[in-house]
């Protein structure tokens, strides 16, 4: 749901954030040439696998790095995707979110993915504080992805 209903530009800078082995960023990487794409992941071999699909595929515009959320990630973005990790705990998706919003570009967006009534509309609550915003952009089978835009 994440890939087909992800909004930004063609030449924007997108962080995949919590990437796993990578099928989000680089599908979109694949989609949107012109754009540049991190992938990063707290966990080293998902990120080794992310490299390795990148090689694979010959994604010429994107990029694994390995990262605690935003510990080895300076640059900022005009969208950051992310399927949060509801089951490693609340605070942990908080922190992530209030760590996006310092790492988005002004008019940047972070967009997550969700079960709604397993917790997902707690964190659109969670993306309204902390944005200011939030609106749902897709939903389909209980699952709603949620948009909050840095203004």
């Amino acid at each position: 749901m994440l890939v087909e209903s992800a909004i930004f530009n063609q030449d924007s800078e997108v962080l995949d954030l919590g990437c796993g082995y990578g099928p989000v960023g680089i599908i979109l990487a694949k989609a949107f040439p012109d754009a540049k794409f991190i992938l990063s992941d707290v966990n080293e071999r998902a990120v080794e696998l992310a490299k390795i699909n990148i090689r694979r595929d010959r994604i010429k515009n994107a990029k694994a790095r390995v990262s605690d959320g935003f510990k080895a990630i300076e640059e900022s973005f005009d969208a950051i995707l992310l399927n949060p990790p509801q089951t490693a705990g609340r605070d942990l998706c908080i922190r992530l979110f209030e760590e996006s919003f310092d790492h988005l570009k002004p008019g940047g967006s972070l967009q997550i993915v969700a079960r709604h009534n397993k917790g997902g509309s707690t964190l659109a609550k969670e993306m309204e504080r902390i944005f200011g915003n939030v609106k749902t952009i897709a939903r389909k089978s209980g699952y709603h992805v949620y948009l909050s835009e840095k203004r």
